[in-house]
């Protein structure tokens, strides 16, 4: 009796304890692939199932500028915020940023408060939270902080306005952009 009280006890631990993850079957349970939702923390943030560098199924993050709203997983522009073509069009505490338009899957630029600890743009960065813009976008030369622009003379000496295709929290766009020297 004892040994099989013993016997039904060890197989019973060893169901528990010798489960474990198979990587080649990733946990399903997380989120299922490109479902959207919208978090509030400091800002407002876009979350969109996907993988991970390790190949989990997660949501990513894309943390929406100062002031900009969430809906439905998206990035959109505050309320009464301005639409703009270039940085010039923007007041000097602003930023001419691509946000989804409110009710629709189409990008356009928008005046938004600056990121005060980033750079300004036509600037070196590695990623988007560099930059005051929120975008750091590859250029043939490096990647850089977005400046938008609708003329080469909005960019300043040995820069040119070039188009540059993006993706904003799933919408994709071109947009013209300062390019780097």
């Amino acid at each position: 009796m004892r040994l099989a009280i013993a016997l039904a006890l060890g197989l019973a631990v060893q169901a528990i304890c010798c489960t474990t993850a198979n990587p080649d079957f990733p946990d399903m349970s997380a989120c299922m692939l490109g479902e959207r939702r919208c978090d509030q923390r400091e800002r407002a943030v876009a979350l969109v199932c996907g993988r991970d560098p390790t190949d989990r199924q997660v949501f990513l993050e894309e943390v929406c500028p100062v002031s900009a709203l969430c809906e439905a997983g998206r990035c959109q522009p505050p309320t009464a915020a301005k639409t703009c073509q270039s940085q010039n069009e923007c007041s000097a505490s602003e930023v001419c940023t691509p946000l989804v338009q409110p009710g629709l899957t189409s990008v356009a630029l928008y005046c938004v408060p600056a990121d005060p600890s980033g750079m300004a743009g036509s600037s070196p960065c590695a990623k988007d939270a560099d930059c005051q813009s929120y975008r750091c976008l590859q250029q043939s030369q490096g990647k850089f902080c977005l400046k938008s622009c609708n003329t080469d003379a909005a960019c300043g000496s040995g820069h040119r306005c070039l188009p540059l295709s993006l993706t904003v929290t799933g919408v994709q766009a071109t947009i013209s952009t300062c390019s780097a020297p």
